[in-house]
């Protein structure tokens, strides 16, 4: 009986990523993807020093051992075959949260038999919604973020293996995982970094400082250009998102995380009701709320039973300590000043496979609790893949896409001299990353583009360029294709300001127009 309901489960797990592979147009970071696997490639498998098709911003600052890991697959495959990478790693994921299972089971005392144990924990971390999010870049186009998931599960895996078993051998597999993040993922390692004081405090075990500091000295003893290179772009970065890039992005998009349930949705309902359903559904405290419903259940049984997971035995309370590391992680980063450090949701999901070892622990005596639970995170799931992707996402990246497509057509017909583009839109510019062009992007770590402050280029979105200063860049970077995005801007601002540049109508594509500069 319990092969068949988990065969069932697995069926329904399969049916559903498959769909989700199926109807998701990949968005725009797909593209710088697909880029730096190709530079990979065409380097002998060797990893880059610098993004050469950028005009600015050069650096490789990004952990790019996943992108040497593909470079190995041919470019039909990942371009065909893209939105199934990652089920690779979600195999991963299911495989060793399987053996965890089956490593943690004799830990606990509770009359409980295996198969039981099993086919909860693995029901619940199969069928939980925030896997199948719509907005998480995990699900969309080629799924880096999905490597990252995955190690960043398995550090926690080797981390609570050797506080419950004091095996040195899970520390040191440990500082192999966070090595391997480090070069892979770096929100992984951001989870890994800000989580060592919570670990520390609640496993009471001050040596797991050490795990990220020898990680982060064999990283500087074996590679020590990206190295350097890496440290000195992500501290570039974080200071630059904090300064600058937060107030023109996520946080004039959503003012507080918290401020919402005071007025801002209430607000947006009334405005705009769909747009509304929209942004309240994307706060990242309902992200938790929904994508996890079993975590809400958890906090109240540890609220109403608390001698359950911390005097009953050690082994209870330390299967937890991941679920609340990651709570006050999500805490932490979710007030305005901390927000630049990522979405404060993506840290719960490290601990998904916690939250369902502790719901089969804790819940299993009541188990049509379990399966009402299930059965609404089904339902869930179908409102995301369905409701969400059908009616907001898809339908726009499709246009964004096949606009684009009209657009490089037109472009990349002549190719008699170097292709040099800017465009209003820096979202846009992202899709033609992987063309064989210069783009006026860059990676974000200086507060200077070329003689011009972030500032004076992005003064009140980090999206769009400033108008003011379009003509002064196009001749700085000696930009010959000019894509205008109508939506955001009319041509006559852009022109107004023009003294000498000819710009020649080469076509449109739904609100997008093309110039050829000269």
């Amino acid at each position: 009986m319990y092969i068949a309901l988990l065969s069932l489960v697995i069926f329904l797990y399969l049916l559903l990523t498959y769909y989700q592979a199926k109807s998701t147009a990949p968005g725009s970071d797909h593209f710088f993807h697909l880029r730096l696997i190709r530079d990979i490639k065409n380097n002998h498998h060797k990893l880059t020093k610098s993004h050469d098709n950028l005009l600015y911003n050069k650096k490789m600052i990004y952990p790019p051992f996943s992108h040497w890991l593909l470079s190995y697959l041919s470019t039909d495959t990942i371009k065909k075959h893209y939105n199934q990478i990652g089920y690779l790693f979600e195999i991963l994921s299911m495989f060793f949260f399987s053996c965890f299972l089956w490593k943690i089971y004799p830990f606990f005392q509770y009359n409980l038999s295996f198969s039981k144990f099993f086919l909860i924990a693995f029901s619940i971390y199969l069928i939980t919604p925030f896997n199948y999010s719509f907005w998480n870049a995990k699900n969309v186009g080629i799924s880096i973020r999905g490597f990252g998931l995955f190690l960043g599960e398995l550090y926690l895996y080797t981390l609570t293996l050797y506080n419950l078993c004091g095996d040195y051998t899970y520390f040191f597999l440990s500082i192999l995982v966070v090595f391997i993040i480090l070069i892979s993922s770096q929100f992984a390692f951001q989870f890994v970094l800000f989580s060592v004081v919570p670990f520390m405090l609640l496993f009471s075990n001050g040596y797991l400082f050490f795990i990220p500091i020898i990680a982060i000295l064999a990283y500087f003893l074996l590679m020590p250009f990206q190295a350097r290179q890496y440290l000195e772009g992500q501290i570039g970065h974080k200071r630059l998102y904090y300064k600058y890039i937060a107030d023109r992005f996520i946080l004039n998009v959503r003012y507080s995380i918290w401020r919402d349930f005071i007025w801002d949705f209430w607000k947006k309902l009334y405005n705009d009701f769909k747009y509304g359903v929209y942004y309240t559904y994307t706060n990242p405290l309902m992200n938790v709320l929904f994508g996890f419903p079993f975590l809400p259940i958890l906090i109240l049984y540890y609220l109403i039973y608390p001698n359950a997971f911390i005097n009953a035995n050690i082994q209870s309370y330390i299967i937890n300590v991941p679920i609340f590391a990651s709570l006050f992680l999500f805490f932490m980063t979710s007030f305005r000043k901390t927000r630049f450090l990522g979405e404060p949701q993506r840290y719960v999901e490290f601990s998904k496979g916690f939250i369902a070892i502790s719901s089969a622990v804790y819940m299993n005596k009541n188990i049509y609790l379990i399966l009402i639970v299930l059965s609404f995170s089904f339902l869930l799931i179908l409102f995301e893949l369905f409701f969400f992707k059908i009616w907001f996402q898809k339908p726009r990246l499709s246009r964004i896409l096949a606009d684009t497509e009209k657009i490089k057509k037109i472009i990349f017909k002549d190719n008699s001299q170097e292709i040099r583009i800017l465009s209003n839109n820096m979202d846009l510019s992202k899709f033609f990353l992987n063309e064989n062009c210069k783009i006026f992007r860059g990676g974000w770590y200086s507060e200077w583009i070329g003689n011009y402050h972030f500032t004076s280029v992005f003064k009140d979105n980090f999206n769009y360029i400033n108008p003011e200063i379009i003509i002064e860049l196009i001749k700085e970077y000696s930009i010959n294709w000019f894509i205008l995005d109508t939506n955001i801007i009319t041509e006559q601002n852009i022109f107004l300001k023009n003294d000498g540049l000819k710009f020649f109508d080469m076509g449109k594509a739904g609100k997008l127009k093309l110039f050829k500069v000269c």
